[in-house]
């Protein structure tokens, strides 16, 4: 099996629960090069990405937008419709293991006042408390994806 490893800031968060609880979330990874005449370039590629069961539900807890993370897992390409009508492909990402970065903003006090664990709890066993599906705030807009 392929496994890739991603490091990024988190853009969006969705919980959707029930019999399988589903972490769905895109990962902004930057990277910059100097071109062929040394100009600086700088690109930001999204990642879809989707975290199935009891871990879903103990990593939401956890994350916030703009938080660094280190996720690992199988990567697939799939391909939409965007709002202009164009066929524009999509990084999708099943999520196998996650790392939350230390994050300056958590760690002043800034965000919240207990710092996040570095990794996801171990799934329990047994059915997970029911949970209302969440979104966290954040402007969509700007995303590349529906």
């Amino acid at each position: 099996m392929d496994q890739t490893t991603v490091s990024g800031r988190i853009g969006r968060i969705s919980l959707a629960d029930g019999e399988r609880p589903r972490l769905s979330f895109s990962i902004a990874s930057d990277r910059s090069y100097k071109d062929r005449n040394g100009a600086k370039v700088e690109r930001t590629q999204w990642y879809n990405c989707t975290l199935w069961g009891n871990r879903a539900i103990a990593l939401s807890q956890y994350m916030a937008v703009g938080d660094m993370t280190l996720i690992q897992g199988q990567v697939s390409v799939s391909t939409y419709e965007n709002r202009e009508g164009d066929v524009v492909a999509s990084l999708d990402l099943t999520v196998s293991d996650v790392t939350l970065l230390p994050n300056a903003r958590r760690e002043s006090g800034a965000q919240e006042a207990s710092p996040a664990p570095k990794r996801a709890a171990a799934p329990r066993k047994g059915k997970a408390p029911a949970r209302k599906a969440s979104t966290h705030d954040f402007d969509e807009d700007g995303l590349p994806f529906d």
